[in-house]
């Protein structure tokens, strides 16, 4: 127990014990997807005045979903795993149901049903229900139990179990709870002949939903998460200019990260402009739809020496090669850092060759 406040206790449980005492765990995710979604959404309305709301794009846009059965998925939530990208050359994506099921598949438990459920996806026609009430349960996923939701509704429909209990039966599947499952399995049965099934088709779904419960996926997590990968694809198919200046500015400090995505921005025909001590700031932008390198990102130059050459920019463009050198020299620069920027192409506007600017840098000092 502590003491916060003078008038204030706070205690620590950990999370195992939570339940039992009637509260409610909860985990909050810090996703930097969720902030490329809203830098992207804001330049949009900032540079075409054009409001998006992100929770209200179609679910169906075509440019949206032909992205992801291209598996052109670089730089989308979730979907960028050379894993993830086998999978989806497999699942030929048609709907957004399908990236929901993508990701609750995309585990190592529920692989082993990607096969099955790829299978029944190419062939409806081939799909067997045990009994028809079990259809609109699970016709959405081609009659495999992916969610455990799914198995909750199984329970409440067949066996007239309440929400509560089908969560219990949920929980002691997950767990292998013998004792419990035991207790349940009984119920379930017994609740399936009051509902006038017999016991044998009560002892097969029983036995179907033992069989998926321990990989079973949270549809309501993998709803979300596909929603946030969603939201990527439709802004990478719709607005890949300014998609790929968050995306950019999200890795900057990784060099692998940086190089792949700017292959990619170049690979989706957006330009990509060389650094400049009169144009660049400190992070991607985009300048008449081409996106300007930042100059922190050089090697040898970094973010401290970058808001210095931002500074003294601010107070007016460098005329020429001779007036950037006489300016920062009054700030901590050396010549390496000079010989970086040149290398780099920052100095290129001011019409002299690389190797002169290189070569005449002494003199210039």
């Amino acid at each position: 127990m502590i003491q916060i406040e003078s008038d204030m206790l706070s205690t620590q449980y950990t999370m195992e014990y939570l339940e039992s005492l009637g509260l409610i765990k909860m985990d909050f995710l810090g996703l930097r997807n969720l902030t490329i979604i809203d830098e992207v959404v804001q330049a949009i309305q900032k540079e075409k005045g054009q409001l998006i709301n992100i929770l209200k794009i179609p679910l169906d846009d075509e440019k949206t979903l032909s992205l992801v059965r291209a598996v052109d998925t670089v730089g989308i939530f979730q979907l960028e795993s050379e894993g993830m990208k086998n999978l989806l050359r497999q699942m030929k994506t048609s709907r957004f149901e399908d990236i929901v099921a993508t990701i609750a598949l995309f585990r190592p438990g529920p692989m082993e049903n990607i096969p099955e459920y790829i299978q029944a996806k190419e062939h409806p026609n081939e799909i067997r229900y045990i009994v028809p009430e079990l259809k609109p349960i699970v016709e959405s996923t081609f009659g495999i139990l992916i969610y455990q939701e799914q198995i909750m509704q199984v329970a409440q429909k067949m066996a007239g179990f309440s929400l509560a209990k089908a969560d219990l039966l949920r929980k002691a599947m997950s767990k292998k709870n013998a004792s419990e499952l035991t207790k349940l399995e009984q119920a379930f049965i017994q609740g399936c002949i009051n509902n006038k099934y017999s016991e044998e088709v009560a002892k097969e779904v029983y036995n179907l939903i033992f069989k998926f419960a321990n990989y079973g996926f949270n549809k309501s997590h993998s709803v979300a998460y596909a929603m946030i990968s969603y939201q990527m694809a439709y802004l990478k198919a719709n607005y890949s200019n300014f998609f790929f200046v968050a995306l950019l500015n999200s890795v900057i400090g990784s060099e692998a990260k940086t190089f792949e995505y700017l292959q990619e921005a170049r690979n989706h025909n957006v330009e990509v402009l060389a650094p400049s001590v009169n144009s660049s700031k400190d992070k991607y932008y985009l300048e008449q739809n081409a996106i300007r390198f930042p100059l922190q990102i050089i090697k040898g130059i970094g973010s401290v020496l970058s808001r210095e050459i931002l500074s003294e920019q601010s107070k007016g463009l460098f005329k020429d090669y001779y007036d950037f050198i006489v300016r920062m020299n009054t700030h901590r620069i050396s010549k390496s850092n000079y010989e970086s920027l040149i290398d780099a192409g920052a100095l290129d506007e001011f019409k002299l060759s690389r190797n002169t600017m290189k070569a005449s840098l002494q003199d210039a000092l």
